[in-house]
């Protein structure tokens, strides 16, 4: 069902442009070279990923002073290539010093791969555009990749083109509506600019299955056609018209939250910290460790990772987990139940791993880099309270994961109120409990 012609990427990447200047004449001490890898003249930067984890972290950066006059334009594009085997991925920021003020974009992109970076800048008044800065971190050195690489910028251009609207329900000139489909016996609806004396047609194999009037209705001073077809629930594959508009196809179905599921499925399988996930990571940070006061130390490894893939955090996998669980417990396709069983164990196992012998556990661990996995214990990166910016623990005193005849109970309670977590789905919440059960 999904067709990424229909997607906002490809909106985006397709938007006729006016008007474009390109900024790289402006680049501060650059070094132009030919980029072996699309034969493209760029701006090369030779960086060094094997930094100290230091915080703010290392990056390297592109500095275009400016101060001209670019209010005729309202979107970046930043061109870029990193030469960077065995990288997931690198962390940008993109800032933009102008007479409104400051504002930044953080985007995260691809190595090996011709990226393209667009940002709107709706709302940014570039009358004076003192500066733009690309700041590329410096997040360490994954295991079996190279610290030494490339980074090509082969073009910074301002455009001219027509902006999205961010704000109401028919923001893009077209009929809103449930991406995923409908459930078979549930409402459903879609929403359009109102127009007069105008039908809506549900249409599925070149067949019309209803058509009838829009309802006119008013919501924040704005005035819409409502799209009622909620007495269609025949299985298949339909598209909505109204006039010269028409939606992609979309499902009525019973299963039309399983795309999305194996899809949220494999962005958690691509975050397991610790194993190898073949395409995108190694194992790794097999040599990071928690310490108490007493000395002892808990591996930091397992679970999924965060942000930028060097931290993770306890409440965040509770949390997710617990999704997890409270999915599979209504799940009725057994294959893709056995998947989320599978997958909460990630998060589970790394919970139960975390306390230390006097009940103090690993509650946020940032690792800040990729680092090598050191077999040798002199070598180990050991956090204890409150080193590297962001690591506390917490008073988590009790855990308990049982496993009978499919029933798996999982309970974390803390004493610790500053740092408990708040799961409020759970039917027996009390501030700082943590409950699932499987059924």
């Amino acid at each position: 069902m999904i067709n990424l012609k229909d997607s906002a990427l490809h909106r985006w990447q397709n938007k006729h442009v006016e008007q474009e200047v390109s900024l790289l004449s402006y680049l501060d001490n650059p070094h132009f070279v030919i980029n072996p890898s699309n034969n493209r003249t760029s701006a090369l930067l030779n960086a060094n990923t094997n930094v100290p984890g230091t915080y703010p972290r290392p990056t390297v950066v592109y500095r275009l002073p400016l101060n001209i006059d670019a209010s005729i334009y309202n979107r970046l594009k930043v061109k870029m290539y990193i030469d960077a085997p065995n990288y997931p991925c690198f962390y940008m920021h993109i800032s933009i010093l102008s007479n409104s003020g400051f504002v930044d974009d953080a985007p995260s992109i691809t190595p090996n791969k011709d990226e393209e970076i667009l940002w709107e800048l709706k709302d940014v008044n570039l009358t004076t555009l003192k500066e733009i800065k690309i700041n590329i971190f410096m997040m360490g050195t994954p295991p079996l990749a190279d610290p030494n690489i490339k980074i090509y910028l082969e073009d910074v251009l301002l455009e001219k083109v027509l902006l999205d609207e961010d704000y109401g329900w028919c923001a893009f000139n077209g009929i809103s509506y449930s991406h995923i489909g409908y459930l078979p016996n549930a409402t459903k609806q879609a929403v359009v600019a109102w127009r007069e004396d105008a039908n809506f047609q549900l249409i599925s194999e070149a067949k019309v299955v209803k058509e009838a009037p829009l309802k006119h209705v008013s919501f924040q001073d704005e005035e819409f056609g409502l799209i009622d077809f909620s007495d269609v629930s025949k299985i298949g594959h339909y598209y909505l018209k109204v006039g010269e508009l028409k939606t992609p196809l979309f499902a009525i179905s019973d299963n039309i939250y399983d795309e999305s599921i194996e899809k949220s499925l494999q962005f958690l399988k691509a975050l397991n910290c610790g194993v190898e996930i073949k395409g995108i990571h190694p194992k790794s940070h097999l040599n990071c460790y928690t310490k108490n006061e007493l000395g002892e130390t808990v591996p930091n490894y397992g679970g999924w990772y965060d942000a930028g893939d060097v931290s993770q955090f306890e409440i965040c996998t509770a949390e997710m987990a617990y999704a997890i669980l409270e999915l599979a417990e209504v799940e009725t396709d057994i294959t893709l139940k056995n998947k989320l069983l599978k997958e909460a164990k990630v998060g589970i196992d790394w919970l139960l791993k975390t306390r230390l012998s006097d009940g103090k556990r690993a509650l946020a661990v940032t690792y800040h880099i990729w680092r090598n996995n050191e077999e040798d214990k002199a070598k180990y990166y050991v956090s204890n309270g409150y080193s590297n910016g962001g690591m506390f623990l917490s008073d988590w005193n009790k855990d308990n994961l049982t496993l009978n005849d499919g029933i798996g109970e999982l309970t974390i309670s803390d004493s610790d109120k500053n740092y408990a977590s708040e799961i409020r789905s759970s039917e027996n919440f009390t501030y700082g409990y943590f409950g699932a059960r499987l059924k």
